[in-house]
C-alpha cells in the first residue's frame, strides 16, 4: 500500500483502512507530492539556469563587443589563429574572434577564459555586424580555406576600405586575387616556412666559408 501510494498509482485499497491507517495514508499522500513537486522543481531549474547563464554570457559579450573602438576581428580559430590571438592578447590588443567550430571555440575559450567569442559562419555578413565591424581598426583572416578568407575579404573591403585586412594563403593564384580585391597583406604558410629552413641552411654554409 505504501508503494502503491507513494508512486500515485492509485489501486484499491489490499485491506480495510482504519482510521489511524487513512490518517497514514493522507499524510504519505501529501509527502509524496510535495516530494515529486520538489524533484520536477530542481531538474527543470537545472536546466533552466544553464540554459539562461549561457544566453546572459552571450548577450553581456555582445554589449561589450558593440562598445569597442579600434579592435582587431579574428576569423578562425586553428593553430594560425590562436598564434595571432596569443600576440594581439600579450600587446594587450583588442580582439574579437568569430568562428562556427565548436571545438576550436571551446579551446579559445580555455585558455582565455576572458575572450570575446562569436559562434557564427565566418561567411555570414551578420557576423561582421555582431563583431562591430564598422568600429575594427582590422580583420585577420585565417580560416583554413582560401576561398572563406578570399569571400571575407571581399565582403570587408566592400564595407570599408578604411580597416586593414591580412588574410592567409596556400594558392598563389589566391593570393593575387586577395591582393586585387584589396587585402593590405597575404601571408604564404607554406612560402614562409621554406623560406626560413632555407635561410638555415645558407646561413650554415656562409659560417663554413667564413
Amino acid at each position: 500500500m505504501t508503494m502503491i501510494t507513494f508512486s500515485t498509482v492509485g489501486y484499491g485499497e489490499i485491506n480495510q483502512l482504519s482510521a489511524v491507517g487513512r490518517i497514514y495514508t493522507s499524510g504519505l499522500i501529501f509527502l509524496s507530492i510535495i516530494l515529486m513537486a520538489c524533484w520536477t522543481a530542481g531538474i527543470t531549474t537545472t536546466y533552466v539556469s544553464g540554459e539562461l547563464s549561457g544566453n546572459y554570457r552571450e548577450q553581456r559579450i555582445r554589449k561589450m563587443i558593440q562598445k569597442l573602438k579600434g579592435h582587431t576581428i579574428v576569423f578562425g580559430s586553428g593553430i594560425m589563429a590562436e598564434s595571432v590571438i596569443d600576440q594581439l592578447d600579450r600587446a594587450d590588443k583588442q580582439w574579437v574572434l568569430v568562428d562556427e567550430n565548436k571545438e576550436g571555440l571551446a579551446k579559445i575559450r580555455k585558455h582565455f577564459p576572458n575572450a570575446m567569442l562569436i559562434e557564427s559562419s565566418p561567411k555570414n555578413e551578420l557576423a561582421l555586424a555582431d563583431a562591430n565591424i564598422f568600429s575594427a581598426s582590422s580583420v585577420i583572416s585565417v580560416l583554413e580555406s582560401d576561398f572563406d578568407n578570399l569571400l571575407v575579404a571581399m565582403t570587408v573591403k566592400e564595407l570599408s576600405d578604411k580597416i586593414k585586412v591580412y588574410t592567409r594563403s596556400d594558392d598563389p593564384r589566391i593570393s593575387s586575387r586577395m591582393l586585387k580585391v584589396g587585402v593590405d597583406h597575404v601571408v604564404c604558410p607554406f612560402q614562409l616556412s621554406g623560406n626560413h629552413i632555407a635561410d638555415f641552411v645558407i646561413s650554415e654554409k656562409n659560417a663554413e666559408l667564413v
